[in-house]
């Protein structure tokens, strides 16, 4: 029998090596010890207007496994986990829907380059979910492209996407051209993991064209969107 760890969210100081330099003045400020444990994320501007206008709380996560990988591998020893699926450190990537298209490419291509290499070198330690600049269909697809030739066979997305312009979360279905991405993964066999990432305290909006018309047909993933953005909104 081998186990898998399928939630196992890991950043490392290389993490956006492949970001232009004009562009990192963008991006928050990861502190690690000396050890390449994550001590914390600072941002100049976070990129997500949520609901208080706060800003996040920075690390979610503080284990050393978090950010170093050989600790990381002692981990997986411990829990007797056979392999691990990489996904993304949330508050340090929390840009992934967020940010200028330019960006957001840049960031998702330096850490797919990144966790890239952390599988090669340790291939039967760890597969990897690859990032997408889903704000941007055709950059997006251009990553996709990249991704796949490149032997991921696993894409990260938000169970929802953020839409700047009206502040809140709305569905994959009301994103135009998210069919296209659909039908590539689907060509392609690519897995579409789907998480719960950084966005927890934004409204959610229901789109005209998916609400029932008898709302006692609601089911029960629907009701608790609606319920979540009620209690949002107080």
């Amino acid at each position: 029998m081998k186990i898998i760890d399928c939630d196992s969210h890991f950043i490392v100081p290389e993490i956006y090596n492949y970001v232009s330099d004009h562009l990192k003045p963008l991006l928050p400020q990861l502190v690690f010890g000396h050890d390449g444990q994550l001590t914390e994320i600072n941002y100049k501007i976070d990129p997500i207007t949520n609901a208080d206008a706060k800003f996040p709380n920075t690390l979610h996560c503080d284990l050393p496994g978090t950010s170093n990988i050989l600790k990381r591998i002692e981990d997986l020893a411990t829990m007797q986990v056979n392999k691990q699926l990489l996904t993304p450190q949330e508050r340090a990537m929390r840009f992934n829907y967020s940010v200028e298209k330019n960006l957001a490419a840049e960031i998702a291509h330096s850490y797919n380059l990144i966790t890239k290499q952390i599988v090669d070198t340790y291939p039967d330690k760890f597969f990897a979910a690859a990032l997408l600049p889903l704000q941007d269909i055709d950059l997006a697809l251009a990553e996709l492209d990249w991704v796949i030739k490149n032997n991921f066979n696993i894409v990260y997305i938000d169970y929802t996407n953020y839409d700047s312009s009206i502040r809140k979360n709305i569905a994959w279905s009301s994103v135009n051209r998210i069919d296209e991405f659909f039908k590539v993964c689907e060509d392609n066999n690519i897995i579409i993991f789907m998480h719960f990432l950084m966005q927890h305290d934004i409204p959610f909006q229901i789109p005209e064209e998916i609400k029932p018309l008898n709302p006692d047909s609601m089911d029960w993933l629907e009701m608790s969107l609606r319920s979540e953005e009620h209690t949002s909104e107080l």
